[in-house]
């Protein structure tokens, strides 16, 4: 792509049109959530590389899950691994929910049923990970659930994490070497876990590296611009200060994203594409609802099929007892049989000895 950028002089009047736009712009709602799950789905095999995660990256997985209690739930991100025979030895499901905030019991029960429903749906090993720059004792989160038996993995993205970040980014020469897919996850991560107290430093330093970038893609320069963008007017109160760093990056740009930035609002193009997403997420959760009334059906039929069963093999039971008795009472007829032939046969020999003294006698 080109290395040309807006001239301090030329097309001022376009530079500040654009920032007086960015300036009225609506905030995103939970800009640390969005900004996670935007780079990270859109580049899951570079997340996963940069979190270090367990496991051979396979593909990414839709996040919206029917789950067993009847509610439809979604993760930040959800990948399905092959095992590297390192962390991990068997094919899995690593499922990624970003924190901002603290957690609690809700949450975290949320995670966990959603983490049930996915075992129960795909039949493979689940991990859970939850991606937060607040230190937790994994302990404390499985006592804070009232799900026993299932571990909650914290990946911890501190200070020292996100100072190796911006070391890696900055150390590179942009101008012999491209600017990648992990760059660019790293260049999010460092902006959304950076802490309250830190968080302009790091933003401001960005800023520093953002233009000095030469070798990036068009589309990378469109969504840094909208990284630094969201977090300046985020993390930064003074609006003049706000200007002059939206002014910096914007003039940063180069000439062909001009035409887009005026008339594309960001949030307006990413909202389009959640919204397409949302409807196929709809359309499976649709589909899994069905295929869960189904099985619901099916475990009906097998109940009833059992009671069917139970009550053959209750009324053979019965029929087996009465062959029982039958048999027995056949038993005693043949004894009794048996007995009065041998009557017969001493009734017999007691006639013929009668006769034979008659006949003596005579």
């Amino acid at each position: 792509m080109s290395n040309e950028k807006f001239n301090d002089n030329e097309n001022d009047g376009i530079v500040e049109k654009i920032v007086d736009e960015l300036m009225n712009e609506k905030m995103i709602d939970n800009p640390f959530d969005f900004l996670f799950r935007s780079s990270s789905n859109h580049l899951p095999k570079a997340s996963h590389e940069v979190l270090e995660l367990p496991g051979i990256f396979e593909q990414k997985l839709n996040s919206s899950i029917f789950s067993f209690t009847g509610r439809s739930l979604e993760a930040d991100y959800i990948e399905k691994v092959l095992p590297d025979n390192e962390k991990l030895f068997n094919p899995a499901i690593i499922i990624l929910d970003h924190m901002s905030y603290r957690l609690d019991s809700d949450k975290i029960d949320s995670s966990f049923e959603y983490k049930f429903s996915k075992i129960m749906n795909s039949k493979k090993l689940c991990y859970l990970f939850i991606v937060t720059n607040i230190k937790y004792n994994e302990d404390v989160l499985i006592k804070m659930s009232h799900y026993d038996h299932f571990s909650i993995r914290v990946i911890l993205i501190d200070e020292e994490k996100i100072q190796k970040m911006l070391s890696m980014l900055t150390s590179k020469d942009y101008i012999k070497y491209k600017f990648t897919d992990k760059d660019l996850i790293r260049f999010v991560y460092c902006l959304i876990f950076s802490k309250k107290t830190f968080a302009k430093d790091i933003i401001k330093k960005l800023i520093d590296l953002f233009m000095s970038i030469e070798n990036i893609t068009h589309d990378y320069q469109l969504y840094l611009h909208f990284a630094l963008k969201t977090m300046i007017k985020k993390q930064f109160t003074d609006k003049k200060e706000i200007r002059r760093l939206l002014t910096m990056i914007t003039k940063r740009m180069n000439p062909e994203s001009i035409d887009e930035m005026p008339s594309i609002n960001y949030e307006e193009k990413i909202a389009e594409l959640n919204t397409e997403k949302n409807i196929m997420d709809s359309i499976i959760v649709k589909k899994e609802l069905e295929l869960f009334e189904s099985k619901n059906e099916l475990i009906e039929k097998d109940i009833e099929l059992a009671k069917k069963d139970k009550a053959l093999f209750d009324s053979n039971n019965i029929i087996a007892e009465k062959d029982k008795a039958l048999v027995e009472s056949n038993n005693v007829i043949a004894e009794k049989d048996k007995a009065l032939d041998e009557k017969d046969d001493e009734i017999k020999k007691l006639k013929q000895h009668i006769e034979l003294l008659e006949n003596g006698s005579s």
